[in-house]
């Protein structure tokens, strides 16, 4: 008698879909992971959200990042935010926050919560707040600038041109600083700019 004939199934490891069709100003939503039926903090995904309402997208983020993310009931709109290849969860996040920077809402950080804002308020909403340290991640945040040589008030009019016009800055002469509330990767380029300035005669 014959034995039968095992069949192995070699399973590809192409993308799979882990999160079905969302309803919502007709757009599609797809998270992908290269491997996995599930969505896991952590894992590379490849994005595909086609005119997706941003809390939604939102949501996928939270689990992606396993961050804790709320969305204002003010931030209203669709996005469109692809990959053509798996990226990690903090490069994907990355990409959201660039995207809801292009339609005027950004996300700050209040006490280990990420609120997504109408960017005009979100210097209102807390933030993270750095005095000699290097501002981290690109998210609205305040940083205190203390000059040693150079007047504040000679500077503020050179940087305030480069500062997002929702954001601030503002001259403390009680001690020659400077108080910059913007995005991180703008606060690091005001750091250099100032460091370069405030130099020794």
């Amino acid at each position: 008698m014959k034995k039968p004939l095992r069949h192995h199934l070699k399973i590809a490891t192409t993308s799979v879909a882990i999160l079905a069709q969302m309803a919502g100003a007709g757009g599609t939503i797809y998270a992908q992971t290269a491997t996995s039926g599930s969505v896991r903090p952590g894992e590379p995904v490849t994005l595909n959200f086609t005119n997706a309402e941003i809390d939604a997208v939102a949501r996928t983020m939270a689990t992606l990042t396993g961050r804790n993310v709320v969305v204002d009931p003010r931030v209203k709109g669709t996005i469109t935010l692809t990959t053509d290849k798996p990226v990690s969860p903090a490069q994907a996040y990355a990409q959201f926050l660039a995207m809801l920077r292009l339609q005027g809402f950004t996300v700050v950080d209040a006490a280990g919560l990420d609120k997504i804002v109408p960017e005009a308020d979100a210097k209102l909403q807390g933030g993270a707040v750095f005095d000699s340290t290097m501002v981290s991640g690109n998210q609205i945040s305040t940083q205190i600038f203390k000059l040693n040589f150079e007047n504040a008030n000679n500077l503020l009019p050179i940087l305030r041109p480069l500062i997002s016009p929702n954001n601030t800055i503002n001259v403390n002469p009680g001690n020659n600083s400077l108080v910059i509330t913007d995005y991180g990767d703008n606060l690091r380029r005001m750091a250099q700019i100032i460091a370069a300035m405030d130099v020794s005669n």
